[in-house]
């Protein structure tokens, strides 16, 4: 619920599936500007990895959340993101993650839980239990097509739940928007508009996001 309304978030992917020695590096340098931990919204995911296996259970998230805590040298999480479960059984479980994440929560070492994936059905479900903070949704809500507003955002909105908007960008160049992507790029070329900021004005234009997550070009941004 408070992260709903938001315009505006720092968003930094501590998962271990990225890279921890960037983000580390983006968070120190927000500290040498003189800014404060209060004035930075900081998410990481809880992922499976090699190193945490059965991230989804009891255990396994409390050991995601450790190593977040560490590599990111903060002892509080804004946001925490249960990323890409295959399954929601292990993260709904009355001893799974969830209760984990409420134990976090109410302890104040995480301010919000969230679920980052694709399949909407997810999300609704996440959301319905009154558990979640926040949804973030990708590839699903941009000038290729709008699903997630009927499949996320409409339920999140109900419940007060906040809605980031991911990978907006990366959504054009999916394989399988290769057509509509074509026509788009078509459109603006004759009219000298360039597409991603085409793209992010609609995106933009949907004030019940939270947030808009763009992506990177490349690393070095």
């Amino acid at each position: 619920g408070s992260f709903h309304g938001l315009t505006a978030v720092l968003f930094k992917d501590g998962t271990a599936r990225y890279s921890l020695q960037l983000h580390d590096a983006s968070v120190e340098h927000w500290f040498q500007q003189g800014n404060r931990r209060e004035e930075l919204i900081l998410s990481s995911k809880l992922t499976t990895f090699p190193g945490n296996p059965d991230a989804f259970s009891y255990d396994g998230t409390m050991r995601g959340l450790e190593n977040s805590l560490k590599e990111l040298r903060t002892d509080y999480l804004d946001i925490f993101l249960v990323h890409d479960p295959t399954t929601l059984e292990p993260v709904l479980s009355a001893n799974g993650a969830i209760a984990a994440l409420r134990k976090l929560k109410d302890d104040g070492t995480i301010r919000a839980i969230g679920l980052g994936c694709r399949p909407h059905e997810f999300h609704k479900r996440c959301i319905e239990t009154g558990e979640f903070d926040v949804s973030l949704t990708f590839h699903d809500y941009s000038l290729m097509g709008t699903t997630a507003e009927a499949g996320v955002l409409e339920h999140a909105v109900k419940q007060n739940v906040g809605v980031f908007n991911a990978s907006i960008n990366a959504s054009v160049a999916r394989k399988d928007n290769a057509d509509r992507a074509r026509q788009m790029l078509s459109w603006c070329r004759e009219r000298e508009i360039d597409l991603d900021t085409l793209n992010l004005h609609f995106c933009l234009r949907e004030r019940r996001f939270s947030s808009v997550l763009i992506g990177f070009s490349r690393p070095a941004r």
